[in-house]
């Protein structure tokens, strides 16, 4: 508005100015005057979990957006080309960048964690943020931040393959197969370089506690040694070196009940009461709408019986996820082993998180594979 008012004013003196400014406040006045009251269903077109539309203007389009990353704008997702690097051990991430955790990452991918979230931005998803400390408290606050659905392709027999990345990891005590994750955009840290602290650490879809995570679950898992709950899948991974494409899309609407009987729904914390309001609103646009629901065993159960009485008169479909936070225990049940300073990797996991300190703990593979150029081939 200012602009154009000054442009009008250095062509046509002060009286355009007068009639521009009386031709303006009239717009504006009518443009109130039409505009509608809001309603819930405006509210919930604000939250960036419920966006159907991509934010941008070219539909149908793909974008190359760095080298090995592209965006395809009419899918709403973004893929990331990368190759196998490790299907048997233990794990703490299923992703890493270049140069930084392929000791203990299946799939390194070959570009920046910044610029992942920068395309993930592009999408419409919000970071929330990874686990972190109250300051008051001291309690570890678990990863939170916009839900985010997540495949692997690749090729086999000259068939191109997409599966989901839960396929190829599996839990490392019982051996079964790995629940579809509840993936969140916990975003890392921000860095004053412009970068993020997941550019220094390599994490990029974390499985364990890391404060650095641009991608992980909504849980806290400890990353002690002797508690790592999921290793590679081997008989479903292909060989070493494959090339492959994570993709990653806006997830699913998902509402989660926390060990304290608080609830979220997507990324935020609302009450009972708003969660209903929200979710019917949001049904009645969206008549095939469903929901992934998730309850900590651990929570009250009287939160629980209301959360299960809610879902009960909403009537919206629903799809239960596990929630598969492992037991603190040591092998074969056995008590889980202290640290050196005498410990329990439950209680060491808790201690105040790296970054608060001002540090980062990069730890880098000193095999020679870790070492090898990053491959800036495409698919």
């Amino acid at each position: 508005m200012h602009s154009s008012i000054s442009f009008l004013a250095t062509r046509d003196g002060g009286r355009s100015v007068t009639v521009a400014l009386a031709t303006l406040i009239c717009m504006c006045a009518a443009s109130l005057a039409a505009s509608p009251e809001p309603t819930e269903v405006d509210e919930l077109t604000t939250l960036p979990f419920v966006a159907t539309q991509p934010a941008t203007t070219q539909p149908g389009r793909v974008v190359q957006f760095q080298p090995n990353v592209r965006i395809d704008f009419g899918k709403r997702q973004v893929e990331v080309d990368g190759a196998v690097t490790l299907r048997e051990g233990l794990l703490e991430l299923f992703a890493c960048s270049p140069n930084t955790r392929e000791y203990e990452s299946i799939v390194r991918l070959d570009t920046r964690p910044v610029v992942i979230f920068q395309a993930l931005g592009l999408l419409g998803l919000e970071p929330g943020h990874p686990l972190r400390m109250d300051p008051q408290t001291l309690a570890i606050i678990p990863p939170a931040g916009d839900a985010v659905a997540i495949d692997v392709q690749y090729e086999e027999n000259g068939i191109r393959k997409t599966v989901p990345i839960e396929n190829w990891m599996r839990h490392s005590r019982t051996k079964a197969p790995l629940e579809r994750q509840s993936w969140v955009f916990a975003g890392s840290i921000p860095l004053p370089n412009g970068g993020i602290a997941a550019d220094e650490e390599g994490t990029i879809i974390a499985v364990v506690d890391f404060e650095s995570a641009l991608v992980t679950v909504p849980h806290l898992h400890t990353a002690a040694n002797a508690e790592l709950w999921l290793e590679p899948n081997t008989p479903a991974i292909p060989e070493v070196g494959t090339r492959c494409t994570v993709v990653f899309r806006p997830g699913p609407l998902l509402l989660r009940l926390d060990h304290t009987g608080r609830l979220y729904l997507g990324s935020k914390p609302v009450t009972f009461a708003e969660a209903a309001r929200r979710l019917r609103a949001f049904a009645q646009e969206n008549p095939g709408l469903s929901i992934d629901v998730e309850i900590g065993p651990d929570s009250p159960a009287s939160d629980r019986d209301r959360l299960e009485r809610m879902i009960e008169a909403l009537r919206i479909p629903v799809n239960r996820r596990a929630f598969t936070r492992p037991a603190a225990t040591g092998p074969a049940g056995e008590p889980e082993p202290e640290t050196e300073n005498g410990q329990s990797s439950a209680e060491s996991s808790k201690v105040i998180p790296r970054w608060l300190l001002g540090q980062l703990a990069t730890t880098h593979d000193p095999s020679p594979a870790a070492t090898q150029p990053v491959n800036q081939t495409g698919r």
